[in-house]
């Protein structure tokens, strides 16, 4: 993928408008998703996963991943996740006017 404008990768429960009518009282379930082999550059977030505080997203798993953008990762409301693999470059200038590079801790696989 190259010049996607908004988020690489984006799984996501919290919709901020629709005019869909729910079926239901009670969200839909979104677990034990694995997405692989990406890579490729973005002008928004690489990796955006936000499920909703009352129905937390579940099992999701990356590898493999390799992508360039402006901001590296917003995840929330999203239990047990799993990083094989994953890096991503930032554009964004921290204070120090250098580019960061992200890979998750140890401790998030």
């Amino acid at each position: 993928m190259e010049g996607v404008t908004d988020q690489a990768i984006q799984i996501t429960m919290f919709y901020e408008y629709t005019t869909v009518e729910p079926m239901t009282d009670r969200p839909s379930d979104f677990s034990n998703i694995l997405i692989k082999d990406v890579k490729g550059t973005t002008s928004g977030t690489g990796i955006q996963i936000r499920g909703l505080p009352e129905h937390k997203l579940n099992h999701i798993r990356l590898e493999r991943i390799d992508l360039t953008a402006s901001d590296a990762v917003l995840c929330s409301d999203v239990e047990e996740m799993e990083w094989q693999d994953v890096k991503i470059k930032s554009l964004s200038t921290v204070s120090n006017d250098k580019k960061s590079e992200w890979q998750p801790d140890r401790t998030d696989s």
